[in-house]
């Protein structure tokens, strides 16, 4: 079962994973007295930092120097916050976080989570980020 809170009290469970609703901060209960924090992401769970904040973390060997967000730092990651919604890059050197550029907020830091996360297209589920006609 998966629940959805509204600050400290459910609001809504579900019985499926096809049920939650995408980019959304959960819990999925394995067991009654176990919940554990996911987003859905397509048919995967993700499993977001205790803050709730979801990193996805390329790491290199030496630093190097990025330009979106501009640092010097030996990671990149790429964050979604489900209840801000926001969605962007940080930079990281060992474990400080030296840069953070919030690329979007509100609807399309979701639309971006679902493009990035997914691998669908904003075409195939009806939003507008990154769909260029020319």
């Amino acid at each position: 079962m998966f629940v959805l809170y509204r600050g400290r009290y459910p609001y809504r469970s579900f019985a499926s994973l096809e049920e939650v609703p995408e980019g959304q901060l959960v819990y999925y209960f394995p067991e009654e007295d176990h919940p554990v924090p996911v987003i859905r992401a397509g048919d995967r769970l993700l499993y977001p930092e205790p803050s709730g904040v979801y990193r996805y973390w390329v790491k290199y060997e030496e630093p190097r120097d990025f330009t979106v967000p501009r640092a010097r730092g030996d990671a990149l990651v790429v964050f979604y916050d489900p209840q801000e919604p926001s969605f962007g890059l940080e930079v990281w050197l060992g474990e400080t976080l030296v840069a953070r550029e919030v690329l979007h907020q509100g609807p399309l830091a979701l639309e971006a989570f679902k493009a990035v996360f997914t691998g669908r297209r904003s075409h195939e589920y009806g939003g507008s980020f990154g769909v260029h006609r020319g």
